[in-house]
């Protein structure tokens, strides 16, 4: 970006109310955005600056200038024949691309309803890794999906930050790429989530694929740890399972962590069944050496006994 406002002898203050500048940056953006989201583990990528295309409209206090893209046809994780969609930025850039536009295409963003961008904007970065912060789980503006977003400032030479980039994971991303898994313990299943005072908010967590309404993403969770496994309890039904912590936090400073869950009554169900199987293996077991005693002592003790009452008869 930098370097393209050089190129045109501009500063970041110039962009504002300049369509063909915008435009500009917007196609040296794009292809940053298409090749992050092919080589990446995600449902979307994004970059907002904090420039808009027109200053003089009522909500250009809240509308900032970027690009979105993001995957239209979802129907596996890491599918070459996924189709990528336009959902913000300038069209001329679309049509330049050759790239479809989304269906609830807008030409720039809604800062308002971004969690976390004014903070991320008035904040004094220097490594942009320590400043890189999850949003909890939201709803994209004119669209039913929810997703949740991992945002990263922009900086400047001089370490201003000019913007927020980041990746998107989508509900039906998540459910993709982490299905429910059958174990010998009853069906699990992947949560990503804010923890807070050892309560787990389910209303805002991604949650990987579920089978028979196994976990709906509603109420909490509250964690009771335990030596080798931890209980989550919610107002309906119980869960064991584990959880561990990422390094990252969410905008407004909860510990984000990875749950792995099963249903409590499926895991102790297991556990009497694994009971009962080792109950009747020590009784075949303590059987079976009865038996071989009995055989053993019959086997030796015979001859002792003829020859000690011989003994006695002579």
């Amino acid at each position: 970006i930098t370097d393209t406002l050089l190129f045109w002898g501009k500063s970041f203050e110039d962009i504002n109310d300049d369509e063909q500048l915008i435009v500009n940056l917007e196609e040296k953006i794009y292809k940053l955005l298409d090749t992050t989201l092919r080589s990446s583990e995600c449902s979307g990528v994004f970059c907002v600056l904090d420039a808009t295309c027109n200053t003089g409209v009522p909500q250009a206090e809240d509308s900032r200038m970027g690009l979105y893209l993001r995957y239209s046809d979802l129907s596996g994780v890491n599918t070459v024949n996924t189709h990528v969609a336009y959902f913000r930025g300038s069209p001329e850039v679309a049509r330049k691309e050759n790239v479809p536009m989304h269906n609830r295409w807008n030409l720039e963003f809604d800062t308002g309803i971004l969690p976390g961008y004014e903070k991320m904007m008035n904040t004094s970065a220097t490594k942009m890794a320590d400043h890189c912060l999850w949003t909890e789980r939201v709803n994209l503006k004119d669209n039913c999906e929810d997703v949740t977003l991992m945002c990263v400032p922009i900086l400047d030479g001089n370490g201003t930050v000019r913007g927020i980039c980041g990746i998107e994971l989508s509900d039906l991303y998540f459910q993709l790429s982490y299905p429910a898994s059958d174990s010998a313990y009853g069906c699990m299943t992947a949560v990503f989530a804010s923890m807070e005072d050892n309560v787990l908010n389910l209303d805002k967590a991604m949650i990987g694929e579920t089978r028979d309404d196994f976990l709906n993403a509603a109420g909490s969770l509250v964690v009771n740890e335990g030596k080798y496994y931890n209980t989550y309890k919610s107002d309906s039904e119980d869960y064991v399972g584990l959880h561990r912590y990422l390094m990252t936090h969410t905008v407004d400073g909860k510990q984000m962590v990875v749950v792995t869950l099963l249903s409590k009554d499926g895991f102790q169900d297991a556990i009497s069944r694994e009971r009962r199987v080792w109950i009747m293996i020590s009784l075949v077991f303590l059987v079976i050496m009865l038996a071989v005693s009995w055989f053993m002592s019959r086997h030796f003790m015979i001859p002792i006994s003829r020859l000690s009452e011989a003994i006695r008869e002579e």
